[in-house]
């Protein structure tokens, strides 16, 4: 029998596109190496609001809500930037907005059938720069100072993530574009 992949903790996300993965990249290799090479990404589900998913769940199912949601919909116009930090941590992470239509899409979740684990955090949508270790008054600055000059941007990817923690490495379960039919 094999395990059900949501024992590991499972992530939902909207990706983000190639000109702002290759920027945060370059930011994550000098301020969070060890993050360097993860997927860049906007959390709809995991980090904030809702948390990771359950794992006593039908990974057939959770793909089948996935992917009607996923379906019914729209691409996401957004911008990314500037850099900000959450309070009181050394978590650095870039705005996304607006952020309308991408808490309408955190909200299907939240209503759907899939069952998530609970956050104490409320849903910020972001894009992680920085997220472990500690960090110079220097280097704080300098992210602080960085300005990514995003041009509007398509979110259209989705995907199902799970993070195996002893390695740090996220391995795809599942993904899907908005708006697409379903297959």
């Amino acid at each position: 029998m094999t395990a059900n992949p949501f024992e590991q903790p499972t992530y939902i996300v909207l990706n983000a596109p190639a000109p702002i993965a290759q920027a945060v990249k370059a930011l994550r290799r000098r301020f969070d190496p060890e993050r360097s090479e993860m997927p860049v990404e906007v959390t709809l589900t995991g980090s904030n609001g809702l948390g990771v998913l359950m794992p006593d769940q039908s990974p057939d199912t959770v793909f089948d809500i996935f992917d009607r949601i996923i379906a019914e919909s729209s691409p996401i116009k957004v911008k990314f930037g500037p850099m900000r930090s959450f309070p009181d941590t050394n978590i650095f992470f870039l705005e996304v907005k607006p952020l309308e239509e991408i808490c309408d899409l955190h909200k299907k979740f939240a209503a759907s059938e899939i069952y998530f684990k609970p956050s104490p955090f409320p849903f910020e949508p972001h894009c992680t720069v920085k997220l472990r270790g500690n960090i110079s008054e220097k280097n704080t600055r300098d992210l602080l100072a960085f300005q990514l000059q995003s041009p509007d941007v398509i979110l259209n990817t989705v995907s199902i993530y799970n993070l195996d923690l002893s390695m740090l490495q996220p391995r795809l379960l599942h993904r899907a574009n908005l708006g697409e039919p379903i297959r």
